[in-house]
């Protein structure tokens, strides 16, 4: 009954997660056929962010710092888990790295040392250094724009966890 029983809430979750996606897919898209190249080396000139596109994330996780997501090990293990494949239709790590304006060749090299560190959380740990002031608001920005809205209801996780404690 256990595995059976684990199943079934993993199941309910992605339910849950896709029924949350589903219902701002319409807003994503519209946001999105309005919302020009982000560049995190233009991180002045960035739109404020609209957390009525983000239903699914709190408020207090968008607007909090970026570290939260790699100090949250599940959430970040989720997150690693839907954005590293290598994948031909879908954006991944490597269209994340590149909108923050990490090079090809770091992002290259950090693919080679897959094996010993997730590229995501290497990013995370890169963008965290250079745009310290980032927070989880950015992330999810970006994702949006990537269209991984599955990505952004895992950050939903954060507010829940927080809550937890």
């Amino acid at each position: 009954i256990g595995p059976a029983r684990s199943l079934l809430l993993n199941h309910s979750q992605l339910r849950a997660h896709l029924s949350v996606c589903a219902r701002n897919l319409a807003l994503f898209i519209w946001d999105l056929s309005k919302s020009g190249p982000y560049n995190c080396e233009k991180i002045d000139k960035i739109r404020p962010f609209n957390t009525h596109h983000l239903s699914s994330v709190g408020s207090e996780i968008l607007s909090a710092p970026l570290q939260t997501v790699l100090d949250n090990l599940d959430v970040l293990e989720q997150l690693v888990i839907l954005l590293d494949p290598d994948s031909p239709t879908v954006k991944n790590t490597k269209h994340l790295a590149s909108h923050c304006s990490f090079s090809s060749t770091w992002i290259t090299y950090s693919y080679s040392m897959k094996d010993s560190k997730s590229p995501l959380k290497a990013l995370l740990e890169g963008v965290t250094s250079r745009y310290p002031d980032w927070t989880v608001g950015h992330l999810a920005k970006l994702l949006r724009q990537m269209q991984r809205n599955d990505a952004i209801a895992v950050l939903a996780q954060l507010r829940l966890n927080k809550m937890a404690m």
